[in-house]
């Protein structure tokens, strides 16, 4: 949960142009339990949901959160990321060899 609140609070200042001191982190809380109070997913949120609480969301939000965006976008060292995942088996398979 912690890193969904995370991933939905970062996509709402880049990509939303919310001011950092204003109402991300209650914009995100809203749409996290909009997602739990509809069992639903941030994926299978409608657009017009998002929209209710921030009313510059568009289609990129689905786009932005998907899993693939969101895994090949954490590079850091020992993330998930494809790029890294294939640097560690090409290291591992260079020392086994």
């Amino acid at each position: 949960v912690v890193g969904v609140f995370l991933l939905v609070s970062a996509l709402i200042l880049v990509m939303h142009n919310i001011d950092k001191d204003g109402d991300v982190g209650k914009a995100t809380g809203e749409i996290v339990a909009l997602c739990i109070e509809k069992k639903t997913t941030l994926e299978e949120l409608p657009i017009d949901e998002y929209k209710k609480i921030c009313d510059t969301f568009d289609e990129g939000v689905y786009e932005a959160i998907s899993l693939e965006n969101c895994v090949n976008g954490r590079r850091a060292l020992g993330g998930p990321a494809s790029v890294n995942v294939a640097a560690q088996a090409e290291r591992v398979l260079k020392a086994i060899n």
